[in-house]
């Protein structure tokens, strides 16, 4: 019986419970990686954001820093705030251009940076040890393809982006 008269009972479907299962998953591994990275300083969103810097050919702006995570530039302005507190990035005017801002690592940052990504390198084995490489790959694979499927299908809007919604769940 449902204890709601107005929400009639159904069934969930397997696509439903798959998708409760990946956020669950998701929701479980931030907890889990934010708590590891505490111990050196970071947490799995701002290590996210140095590996993107850190990674990157060339100085990131705000905009193509919000492009990459799908996150309004507010909230990479106060992640990169907050970076920027912690002496691991510092903000760069361009010299042309003083409008253009471009977000650079320090050498702290870099170092923190190296730690973190040799404990995330650690708890994503970890993570995935009881599978085997075979299925490791298939999961790779059907994750890019549900990835590639939103990156599609869902339209990009800055004001109602989902990464927004993490930003203010996993909040620093």
């Amino acid at each position: 019986m449902n204890k709601f008269e107005h929400v009639p009972d159904r069934p969930d479907t397997l696509e439903e419970t798959t998708i409760e299962t990946l956020i669950m998953t998701v929701h479980g591994l931030m907890i889990t990686f934010d708590r590891e990275m505490m111990a050196i300083g970071l947490s799995a969103r701002k290590l996210y954001m140095l590996d993107l810097i850190y990674r990157a050919d060339h100085p990131l702006t705000f905009t193509e820093l919000s492009e990459m995570t799908r996150s309004v530039k507010s909230n990479i302005s106060q992640m990169i705030d907050r970076l920027e507190a912690d002496g691991l990035v510092r903000r760069v005017r361009g010299e042309e251009d003083r409008r253009l801002v471009t977000v650079e690592m320090t050498p702290a940052g870099c170092e923190r940076y190296g730690q973190g990504a040799a404990l995330y390198s650690r708890l994503a084995e970890g993570t995935l040890s009881t599978l085997k490489p075979f299925e490791i790959q298939q999961l790779h694979d059907y994750l890019s393809r549900i990835n590639a499927h939103v990156d599609e299908n869902c339209a990009y809007q800055p004001e109602r982006s989902p990464a927004d919604f993490l930003n203010r769940a996993y909040k620093d």
